[in-house]
């Protein structure tokens, strides 16, 4: 049945759009970041950062999208952070030893650390934070460890079942260091108190606020605070940061990055490639798409080239399948089926359906093919991306119909449900744990598969069997047919790997280069205002 949907705008509209803004914004000039904020601030030495999801609280076990993970890194402290370099840099943990023959880690904690509340950071609490959080997001690496103790006050030592001299660049960003509950059978249900560069004073759905940490083991940070915004939607964002209404914000639209460029005087710019990729997810278990080749059909029907080219401005590359480009979990000889519509509608018409002489249009026991997909209505790329993706299954007889819904909405639909037809979405491919892979295709009794209702008998032995493995290139051999077989089935149609572009204003002075990734924006915490305003 026909529902709302997203008007089309074709791509040459599209442009001449893009132009007209980007000609608008370079002729009335890049207004300079200590005079162009139309709100007023009593305080101009605080850091504004907007968020394009929804806060929620800052919670132990959250495997839900939430704005407030923005804040986590400067409420809360790291053993160990990474820089721009991806080098590990000490955080909470002033120095770290590895014993290669006794498969053995020690940490030495700071001994001037304390948290929020003033009460003194300890081997016990750091302790507590790795068992809940390894548990909670990497059980596979969790299951490595032989023994966990607090030595002393300052110092944790871990042992683990076998050589392993990467583990920490594995676990450092997972673990915020908590403070461990007296009665460890009563853990609230949120943490606000951190040990971080920053205090939390207020938290809502909408805002955030830090206050700086006069007793913070670094030094107190310059700027006085940091108040984060949700701000549902990328392009206002975008309009906020050109108004000098907000001083950073994460992934703006590749046509805005390129016009932010023009204004680099004003703007720090940082581009990367996450470790994530863009897909339309399908409901396998809806009838429109439980047979294979009608998926298989509607991947091949979609030019991801295109995509790449003409939606994220090159700004990214095609994605061949679940596991990412890294080799140790990615077969490079594996791909996902190729833009090939004769092929797809050969597919199409083995499933049984046939082009209506007078529509056009696919149809199959008397009905049309016709589906919904959701999107984020937070996202205006991919509100691009659905339109497009309208057009190219318009061009073999699919009429796709697009509606629009807030991220954390759109996720709690579709997660484990079988009620949703279609959602483009993102997901993380697996980079330092294979555990994330499981949790988004695998399907168990009590823990729905992250990615809707999909679920495969012969994926779910090979994920066992991988459990069972330790040999390295036995997991390898398990990951690669892992990876098969997803391609094979074709649950989804994997689209991108996007690079996106970070930006932060110039009113500030940063030490170092600027960067959100890998710390998630941890840096920060050093920047200071700038004294004598623009160009100092």
């Amino acid at each position: 049945m026909p529902k709302p949907v997203i008007p089309i705008c074709p791509f040459r509209t599209l442009k001449i759009a893009f132009a007209l803004l980007a000609a608008s914004v370079l002729l009335s000039g890049c207004p300079a970041p200590d005079s162009r904020n139309p709100e007023k601030q009593e305080n101009p030495n605080i850091l504004r950062f907007d968020v394009v999801v929804p806060f929620g609280p800052l919670a132990l076990d959250s495997r839900l999208l939430k704005g407030s993970l923005a804040a986590c890194p400067f409420v809360f402290s790291f053993l160990a952070v990474e820089d721009h370099s991806g080098n590990l840099q000490p955080d909470l943990a002033e120095k770290w030893e590895y014993d290669e023959t006794r498969f053995e880690w020690t940490f030495y904690l700071r001994k001037n650390a304390r948290f929020h509340d003033g009460k003194p950071v300890t081997a016990r609490d750091a302790v507590f934070s790795l068992k809940t959080d390894l548990i909670s997001y990497l059980p596979d690496i969790y299951a490595g460890i032989r023994s966990m103790d607090a030595v002393s006050d300052t110092e944790v030592r871990i042992c683990l079942f076998q050589n392993d001299p990467e583990f920490l660049s594995k676990i450092w960003d997972v673990i915020r260091i908590l403070p461990a509950p007296r009665n460890p059978d009563l853990l609230p249900e949120e943490y606000r108190i951190g040990s971080g560069p920053f205090l939390l004073k207020e938290i809502s759905a909408h805002r955030i606020i830090l206050e700086a940490n006069a007793a913070y083991y670094r030094g107190r940070p310059p700027i006085d605070g940091m108040i984060f915004n949700y701000v549902p939607d990328q392009e206002t964002i975008w309009t906020r940061l050109m108004g000098g209404q907000t001083d950073a914000a994460q992934g703006i639209t590749p046509e805005n990055a390129s016009i932010t460029e023009a204004c680099a005087d004003h703007f720090y710019l940082s581009r990367l490639s996450l470790p994530y990729y863009t897909m339309l997810l399908f409901n396998t278990h809806d009838p429109i798409f439980s047979d294979v080749r009608v998926r298989k059909a509607l991947t091949m029907a979609i030019h991801r080239e295109d995509i790449v080219q003409k939606i994220l401005n090159g700004n990214g590359a095609v994605a061949s399948g679940p596991m990412g480009p890294q080799r140790e979990y990615h077969n490079p000889e594996t791909a996902s089926p190729p833009y090939d519509p004769r092929k797809a509608l050969e597919l199409l018409a083995q499933a049984g359906w046939r082009s209506d002489d007078k529509s056009q249009a696919l149809v199959k026991n008397g009905k049309l093919f016709e589906f919904t997909v959701y999107v984020p209505e937070e996202s205006s790329t991919y509100q691009k991306l659905a339109r497009y993706l309208r057009l190219c299954f318009n061009d073999i007889g699919i009429r796709l119909y697009v509606r629009k819904m807030p991220t954390p909405e759109m996720f709690k639909y579709y997660v484990g449900n079988t009620d949703f037809q279609a959602v483009i979405t993102q997901a993380q491919y697996p980079t330092r744990s294979f555990e994330n892979i499981k949790n988004l295709w695998s399907r168990s009794e009590d823990i729905p598969s992250v990615c809707g209702s999909f679920e495969d008998e012969v994926i779910e032995a090979l994920f066992e069997a991988l459990d069972e493995q330790t040999d390295p290139e036995m997991q390898r051999d398990l990951l690669y047919a892992i990876e098969a077989r997803i391609i094979e089935l074709q649950p989804a149609a994997f689209l991108y790997h996007e690079t996106v572009c970070d930006v932060m204003s110039r009113r500030f002075h940063l030490p170092g280069p600027f960067y959100m990734y890998p710390d998630q924006g941890w840096n920060l915490q050093f920047a200071s205002l700038k004294k004598s305003g623009f160009g100092n």
